[in-house]
C-alpha cells in the first residue's frame, strides 16, 4: 500500500454543496426562531445540521484517501503464493464523527486467510467500533445502567 495524503482543498471540492446546504439550515432556524428565543428555539437543528456536515465530510475525506492511495492484493514471499480476489464487499465503521460507509475488496488465501488492505489501512480490521466510540461508550457507563447511558450516547454524542 502506498501512502498517500488527502489535502484540505480536495475534500472543500467534495463538500463545497454540503457546506452550502448547512448554512442554509443553519440560517433557516435562526430565522424561524421568535425574538427572544433564537438560542433556544434554534440550536437543536443548528447542532443536526453540523452533525450531518461532519459526518459527510469525515465520508468524503475518507472516499478520497481510498481513491489515492493504490490498494495491491497482498504479497508474500513466496512467489507461487497467489491471493484469489474475493470481490467488492460493504461494511460500516462507527466513529464519533458517524458511522462510514464503504466497499472494499477482500482477498483470501488457503494459507493465510482473508486480508482487506483497505482495513488495514484505515485501520479498523480487527472493529467496527473507533476508540472514540468506545471511549465515550466506557465514560457514559462508568455511572449508569445500560438503558440510560445508551440513550444518553445517542442523544449526546448523536
Amino acid at each position: 500500500m502506498e501512502d498517500k495524503r488527502v489535502t484540505a482543498e480536495q475534500i472543500l471540492a467534495e463538500i463545497g454543496i454540503d457546506i452550502e446546504c448547512m448554512a442554509q439550515k443553519v440560517a433557516d432556524a435562526i430565522n424561524n426562531a421568535q425574538v427572544g428565543a433564537i438560542i433556544d428555539q434554534s440550536e437543536e437543528q443548528v447542532r443536526d445540521a453540523y452533525a450531518k456536515l461532519r459526518q459527510k465530510t469525515y465520508q468524503k475525506a475518507i472516499g478520497l484517501l481510498k481513491k489515492t492511495s493504490r490498494l495491491f492484493p497482498p504479497r508474500h514471499s513466496h512467489p507461487a503464493l497467489r491471493w484469489k480476489n474475493k470481490g467488492r464487499q460493504k461494511t460500516s465503521h462507527m466513529t464519533v464523527n458517524g458511522r462510514l460507509e464503504f466497499c472494499r475488496s477482500v482477498f483470501w488465501n488457503e494459507d493465510h486467510d482473508t486480508v482487506v488492505p483497505l482495513d488495514i489501512l484505515l485501520g479498523i480490521e480487527s472493529s467496527n467500533h473507533s476508540l472514540g466510540v468506545c471511549e465515550i461508550c466506557c465514560r457514559e457507563s462508568l455511572n449508569n445502567a445500560f438503558v440510560p447511558a445508551s440513550e444518553n450516547i445517542k442523544r449526546l454524542a448523536q
